[in-house]
């Protein structure tokens, strides 16, 4: 997926997915869409989108080659969701 962090602290996310079970089958594939605003207090990181009463928080860990980006979501289902974005 990526995640487009703007200037004027909105954000765009996209992540596409293709799930087949283990035991075989059929693949699903579904998108997943957020945009909102997002806000960096020294290293941590959060992300909100109103319309899908989303508010994530994580780090931002800043390099000189890269900036990489990552946090937990619980997934409505009380499973939690690991992602990383890196630049």
């Amino acid at each position: 997926g990526d995640l487009m962090l703007n200037n004027n602290g909105t954000f765009f996310e996209t992540n596409n997915y293709s799930c087949t079970a283990v035991t075989g089958g059929a693949t699903t594939t579904s998108n997943f869409l957020s945009s909102g605003t997002w806000t960096l207090n020294g290293t941590s990181f959060s992300l909100s989108d109103p319309a899908l009463s989303r508010l994530v928080f994580g780090t931002l860990d800043l390099n000189i080659n890269n900036g990489t980006i990552n946090f937990m979501e619980d997934d409505g289902t009380g499973i939690m969701q690991s992602y990383e974005y890196i630049r």
